[in-house]
């Protein structure tokens, strides 16, 4: 069995899954109706333009089992050309749900009652033998995912009966570290990507607008949403090569 193997992706530290969530909840409370008014009025096409471009290299997977990407599939699936641009309501049922549910609730359970998080990754790991490189490395640490500003943060336990006995405790939020670092990949990017999506489609928006002469209030109107997003500055994009060139082994 080949496996595929890359050396140097590290999730960066700084990154905090709570922040990128409230982010994103917050694009939901002040823009949701107007990006939701954007992207049904987007032709495919520019909902791929959309897409390509909240990634920092253009590269998105064609659909969920794209074995393309050296095994993006595992992580994110469902951010896909396919999906994402045939109907709107793929990426409107996981904008709404990933802003306004709490991550522990994402972590169970996904869009429409779907694999959370936590499963995802599961599926991966039986699917596509999905591992950490490091997996062997992490003894008995463990991962936890309660909610709050250290959701995510793993512990090291003093011997594995220490934590067969923690996960026995909170057999749910609890998981291997060798685990729990996927799943944090997973959530990271998702969200990343999505805050940044949300960006090019006010930005998309605008521009169509312009081109096409509609009306001042209009083009006023996505103005207007995009001021709103001016509390924060836009974060870095992250390419695919950068979720990608690390972190994973895909033995198939």
């Amino acid at each position: 069995m080949s496996t595929e193997t890359s050396e140097d992706f590290e999730v960066d530290g700084s990154v905090s899954i709570p922040a990128l969530h409230r982010d994103l909840a917050r694009k939901y409370r002040n823009v949701g109706s107007k990006v939701e008014d954007i992207w049904r009025a987007f032709s495919p096409r520019q909902r791929e333009e959309a897409l390509r471009e909240s990634t920092g290299d253009g590269e998105v997977l064609k659909h969920s089992r794209d074995p393309g990407l050296d095994g993006l599939r595992c992580l994110i699936p469902e951010y896909n050309l396919k999906d994402m641009t045939t109907t709107p309501e793929h990426f409107l049922e996981i904008f709404q749900y990933r802003s306004t549910a709490p991550l522990g609730k994402q972590f169970c359970v996904g869009v429409n009652d779907g694999p959370g998080d936590r499963e995802t990754i599961e599926n991966s790991i039986a699917a596509y033998d999905l591992r950490h490189p490091h997996h062997g490395f992490f003894g008995n640490q463990l991962t936890v995912f309660l909610e709050g500003d250290r959701y995510g943060q793993s512990c090291q336990l003093d011997n594995a009966a220490a934590a067969q006995q923690m996960m026995a405790v909170a057999p749910i939020f609890c998981v291997p570290r060798s685990k729990g670092e996927l799943i944090i990949t997973r959530q990271t990017y998702l969200l990343q990507f999505l805050n940044h999506l949300v960006e090019e489609i006010l930005d998309l928006g605008s521009d169509s607008r312009t081109t096409q002469a509609h009306p001042k209030k209009e083009s006023e109107a996505v103005t207007t949403a995009m001021s709103k997003l001016a509390v924060q500055p836009r974060t870095q994009k992250m390419s695919i090569s950068d979720v990608i060139s690390g972190r994973l082994l895909v033995g198939r």
